[in-house]
């Protein structure tokens, strides 16, 4: 029931065809969809946290990393370069997006400088 989103019972879709009623459903969190056994218990079964995240908790995004690792080595990936590749990666700073009230643009709003920069600067 977590991943209904709106329903509409069959009925009231069959009395209103004009109003194009439809049940959605939220998105599955992506660790539950990656495991081994997506259908099980141990497998995630919650709603994704929304827009810009595809897990439910920062705990599946770590558990889904670690699988995705994982599998990785498992075909011949170094850790080591992995590592070293990642170690200075920063974390993203967040999108502002905007709608134009009249009309209906959608653009993005991203800071000049990364949030590191704008921290240093301060």
């Amino acid at each position: 029931l977590d991943l209904v989103d709106q329903w509409f019972c069959p009925i009231c879709i069959e009395k209103h065809p004009d109003l194009n009623l439809k049940t959605t459903y939220k998105q599955r969190c992506m660790y539950g969809v990656m495991h081994p056994q997506s259908n099980s218990a141990e497998a995630c079964h919650n709603p994704s946290r929304g827009t810009y995240s595809k897990y439910c908790s920062d705990e599946c995004g770590i558990k889904a990393s670690k699988m995705r690792i994982n599998e990785w080595k498992l075909k011949g990936g170094d850790e080591k370069k992995l590592r070293q590749a990642l170690q200075d990666v920063e974390r993203k700073d967040g999108v502002v997006h905007v709608v134009e009230p009249c009309s209906g643009n959608l653009s993005a709003l991203k800071p000049m400088l990364s949030k590191a920069k704008r921290e240093a600067q301060q």
